[in-house]
């Protein structure tokens, strides 16, 4: 019927209603149905659910710890750390969204990335050597200046006492986006790329 017997699914999420995995198996339900073959291979493009696809090729934990979301009001909001132990999955989208900010209380000017830096610190606190950040969906214009400002500030309780003790520092980051082109300008490479900064005290 299909003239091939083999098909590989490979779908973003759809924005605002399923994930990439939930996409995949609906397309490979219907490639099957007809009697072909499906290779579920969900993908997605350095956003919002990227940390759901490399759990799932990869395998790891997800952690749920308090930050703020991007008026600075407290949340819990989750990272994952991947099956090797060192590196971790920030979305911005999870701290900083525009998901969490009625439309009515949006401004762009006020909200920051200041949980999305609460995020990052708190996976390196785990143990990261490495943590990818994934931007897309944010409510904030602020450029990260509310993740660096989280990073100075983000001290942890030392285990047995009241006092509070910077933790690991020196880790690694990487954003992921979509990158449009390798002709654009610095400035929108920085945007749109996979950027290695460091996280150093």
């Amino acid at each position: 019927m299909w003239g091939m017997s083999r098909f590989l699914i490979a779908p973003d999420s759809f924005k605002g209603t399923f994930g990439a995995a939930e996409v995949a198996d609906a397309i490979a339900a219907g490639v099957e149905a007809g009697g072909a073959e499906a290779d579920r291979c969900p993908v997605a493009d350095g956003g919002e659910g990227t940390m759901a696809v490399l759990l799932g090729a990869l395998g790891g934990e997800r952690h749920r710890v308090r930050v703020h979301d991007p008026l600075r009001r407290p949340i819990e909001a989750e990272y994952a750390m991947l099956g090797d132990g060192e590196t971790a999955i920030v979305e911005m989208a999870r701290a900083s969204g525009l998901s969490l900010v009625p439309p009515e209380e949006r401004d762009a000017e006020r909200a920051d990335t200041f949980g999305t830096g609460e995020l990052i610190a708190a996976a390196i606190v785990a143990g990261a050597t490495r943590v990818l950040v994934a931007v897309g969906g944010s409510a904030t214009t602020d450029g990260g200046r509310g993740a660096l400002e989280a990073r100075r500030s983000s001290f942890v309780p030392r285990r047995g006492n009241k006092g509070r003790t910077p933790r690991r520092f020196g880790s690694r980051c990487s954003v992921t986006c979509r990158r449009r082109s390798r002709t654009r300008r610095a400035s929108s490479r920085h945007r749109r790329g996979l950027i290695p900064l460091r996280w150093s005290g």
